[in-house]
């Protein structure tokens, strides 16, 4: 017990309820009501003795007297007074001695009685100061004795019990009831502390108004607002009132007699007080009546003032402003319309940038645009982001957060957008940023987007009636690179079957065998090679995302085409770098500059004096960039012609021969990648055209011929599915699969898919891009809708797309493409890498 009554219970002592449950019950209220009337008729009993003791003695002695007496008075008469007067005196002393010997009778028992009685109280003494000191938790029991003090013993057990329980009931009470107050208490001073931050942070300074006596309790920031002390304004009513504005003291004075009334909930001002140093501060006073009479007589009020004199001055200042925005807001009514007018005529769309929130306010020109109805329109950064091809969607949003950034003024960039149908559109966005924080990081950035897809539409047929030019150019030396190889290959060919069907044995010439046949496989290698860069350089124009190219492999392209044509006309030196790094550009770019430039070489030479012309190629690194030149020792370019050389359609070539976009579309292209085309050329001294690329990243392997594939795996067989509608070219790519893995040939897409939606798991799928009935498209379609798991595992073999439906897939899907005509130690090498691709996917 936490606070036990000093009677009950000592330091040290043992615990109550111990000896309480050892003691022996105390007798009911009717057993305790018998107990006291048998006490009292106890008492009567033994009074009863001893008064009767008594009566004996009396009687004993009186009767010993008087009859003495008259016994004296008789004998007297008589003459024999002496013996009588004898007897008698002995009776009467019998009998005072009888009623003596009553009396001691009694008083022993009486004595011995209350010895009893007085030891008995002795030890319920002894047993109530053990109960006082703590050391005993009841009165001493005898079980010997039913009397009456061991009944009032018993009695009084009990009664303490249920004390003692009752306080215990008590302390649990007081306990949890401390506990609770403790709480409150806790809550309480947290509640205030976190009001008086609260005030502390919102410049709030409370009050509160004894209505009756006028006194009013200040919080310590009520005077600081008005700059006073504490001590300087009077705690009163009539102290605040004085401090009133005297235009605002009635207005104040009506709202808060209003309130006082019960008229209104609260009262909510905003009124002038002079403050210490002599000005007018706006205060923002709210409160309301806390406590009323019954009669509903206010007796207390409490609330907050703010102080809100910027708030006021500010609106001040807004009121005034807003008369010369009215002012403005015609004029720039006026100009916005004009501006809009303006880019309708140019087919542009305005757009306002927030960085910040990443908002992008367009105008209806973009909508038109992407054809999306107002219910569609998300004017946010990632809206926009979303509708931009995924090709171009880097090389776009890096621009834009350069010019975010600071580091770039001007936001430039070239895109494709997604439009409501589906297709694709061409952009061309420009903007400045018009507002930078002082770290230079832009708040706004405004510009314009404009569709140029009909012009890019017409730049590309323009493109490709050059390349074709260029190609028609190059036909008859191209024709010449694939008839020589095709010669051999044919002859060798022809032989070989002649000695395969001969009698003799094909031990005696298996050499001769051999070697025929290595000259009919690089005679193919050396048409696959013409083919190649034909497709490269002649191939359509490939929108996408700028990604790091190899320089020598593309000025090695640009050579095989045009090799025939140079030769004819001079002497060919070639010097590439065997550790170029690579540059960053499209694909088939840079190869198309490099054979643009090799081809105005060769026909700035007269033909058939190739003795004593020469053409010379080299690619070397510079600093952390590439230098490519291309010269010739031709007359030269005079300073008229070199002004204007790259400028579009520019030529000095007879008409059928050039059209003046080869230097105009190389210069772009270049610029493009980050680099400068440069000419250096006098009168009669040739020309050299220099073209400086960044590097995009590390060092190519040289130049040339192709590294070697990695050799191919002697694991384990893998299950290879082989599509193709070509009969021999399926069978051919058969016998080179069969020594390394297990093969299913089949002619169609369709026998493909029956066996997949049977059951069957291939490890790899070798499938034809261009086939009769269901091709590659249609077959990758189906597989990404049932089987998108085998995606991975698909490769196409492809001789080369045409038509717009394939060059577009090939572009927008990254899928795997091996070309034909096909390597063996390449296809098998892809084959593993496939396979532990697809293995080391599904492991993780």
């Amino acid at each position: 017990m936490n606070h036990p009554h000093p009677l009950l219970h000592r330091p040290g002592s043992a615990p109550l309820a111990d000896d309480v449950a050892s003691a022996p019950p105390g007798p009911p209220a009717a057993g305790l009501r018998g107990w006291m009337a048998r006490s009292l008729a106890n008492r009567v009993t033994l009074a009863a003795l001893g008064l009767a003791a008594a009566l004996v003695f009396g009687l004993g002695a009186v009767s010993y007297f008087a009859v003495r007496q008259l016994i004296r008075l008789r004998l007297a008469a008589v003459g024999q007074e002496r013996p009588a007067l004898a007897g008698l005196r002995w009776l009467g002393l019998a009998h005072a001695l009888m009623g003596l010997l009553l009396l001691a009778v009694v008083a022993v028992a009486a004595r011995f009685a209350a010895l009893r009685v007085t030891a008995r109280l002795t030890r319920l003494s002894e047993g109530a100061r053990r109960i006082a000191d703590g050391t005993a938790g009841a009165l001493p029991c005898d079980p010997d004795y039913q009397d009456e003090v061991e009944t009032v013993t018993r009695a009084f057990n009990g009664t303490l019990a249920q004390l003692r329980a009752a306080q215990q009931t008590l302390e649990q009470r007081v306990r949890e009831r401390t506990a609770a107050l403790e709480q409150r208490e806790r809550e309480l001073r947290q509640s205030q502390e976190q009001l008086a931050l609260a005030l502390e942070g919102s410049r709030l300074g409370s009050w509160q108004w004894d209505i009756p006596s006028g006194q009013v309790a200040y919080g310590h920031l009520w005077p600081r607002l008005l700059g006073y002390t504490g001590a300087e304004i009077a705690p009163t009513i009539q102290a605040w009132g004085a401090l009133v504005h005297p235009e605002d003291a009635e207005r104040v004075r009506r709202d808060v007699v209003a309130h006082l009334k019960g008229l209104t909930s609260e009262f909510d001002l905003q009124y002038r007080m002079r403050a210490r140093d002599g000005g007018w501060r706006w205060i923002h006073s709210r409160g309301r009546v806390v406590e009323r009479k019954g009669t509903g007589i206010a007796v207390r009020a409490a609330g907050t003032n703010a102080d809100v004199t910027w708030r006021c001055e500010a609106e001040e200042r807004l009121r005034d402003a807003s008369l010369a925005n009215a002012r403005l807001a015609e004029a720039l009514q006026a100009s916005e319309e004009r501006l809009r007018l303006a880019l309708a005529a140019g087919d542009h769309a305005e757009w306002d940038l927030d960085p910040a929130q990443g908002r992008i306010t367009r105008g209806p020109r973009w909508w038109e645009i992407l054809g999306a109805p107002p219910e569609a329109h998300d004017e946010t950064l990632a809206g926009w982001k979303s509708v931009l091809h995924p090709d171009d969607r880097g090389a776009a949003c890096a621009a834009l957060q350069a010019c975010i950034d600071g580091k770039a003024e001007v936001y430039e960039a070239s895109y494709r957008v997604r439009g409501r149908d589906g297709a694709w559109r061409s952009i061309r966005s420009r903007g400045h940023a018009v507002k930078r924080d002082e770290a230079g990081r832009a708040l706004r950035v405004t510009g314009t987007s404009t569709d140029v897809t009909e012009l890019d539409e017409l730049q590309g047929r323009l493109l490709a009636a050059t390349r074709l030019a260029s190609v028609g150019t190059l036909a008859a030396g191209v024709a010449h690179e694939i008839n020589n190889p095709l010669t051999y290959v044919s002859a060798n060919l022809a032989v070989l079957l002649d000695e395969l069907s001969a009698a003799a044995p094909l031990e005696e010439r298996r050499g001769e065998l051999r070697e025929r046949a290595e000259e009919a496989r690089q005679g193919a290698s050396r048409i696959a090679s013409v083919v190649a860069a034909m497709r490269a350089l002649g191939g359509p124009e490939r929108a996408g995302q700028a990604c790091a190219i190899d320089v020598g492999a593309e000025l090695q392209a640009a050579l095989q085409m045009a090799r025939n044509q140079v030769v004819q006309r001079a002497a060919l030196e070639v010097s590439i770098a065997p550790d170029l790094p690579k540059a960053s550009a499209k694909t088939n770019e840079l190869g198309r500059v490099f054979l643009n430039l090799l081809v105005n070489a060769a026909q700035a030479l007269p033909e058939g004096q190739a003795d004593r012309n020469r053409v010379t190629v080299e690619a070397r690194r510079s600093g952390d960039g590439i230098v490519v030149e291309v010269s010739d020792t031709g007359p030269g370019i005079p300073p008229e012609v070199r002004e204007r050389m790259f400028e579009a359609f520019f030529t000095t070539k007879p008409v059928g021969v050039g059209t003046g976009l080869g230097l105009s579309i190389a210069r772009s292209i270049v610029v493009s990648a980050g680099g400068a085309i440069e000419v250096d050329s006098e009168p009669g001294r040739g020309a050299t055209f220099r073209v400086r690329l960044p590097a995009a990243g590390a060092p190519a392997a040289a130049s040339g011929a192709a590294p070697p594939p990695a050799p191919a795996s002697a694991g384990a067989r893998r299950r290879v599915l082989l599509i193709d509608d070509e009969p021999m070219v399926r069978r051919s790519l058969e016998r080179i699969l069969r020594r390394h893995h297990d093969v299913v040939s089949l002619g169609s897409a369709e026998e493909a898919l029956a066996r997949i939606v049977a059951g069957e798991r291939p490890d790899v799928i070798l499938c034809d891009f261009m086939m009769s009935g269901l091709d590659g498209i249609g077959f990758h379609e189906a597989l990404s809708r049932e089987h998108a798991a085998l995606l991975e595992r698909l490769v196409f073999v492809s001789g080369g797309a045409f038509g717009e439906r394939a060059t577009r897939f090939l572009r927008e899907h990254a899928v795997t493409v091996a070309p034909k005509p096909i390597d063996p130690p390449a296809l098998l090498a892809l084959i593993d890498r496939i396979v532990t691709r697809a293995e080391a996917a599904r492991a993780a």
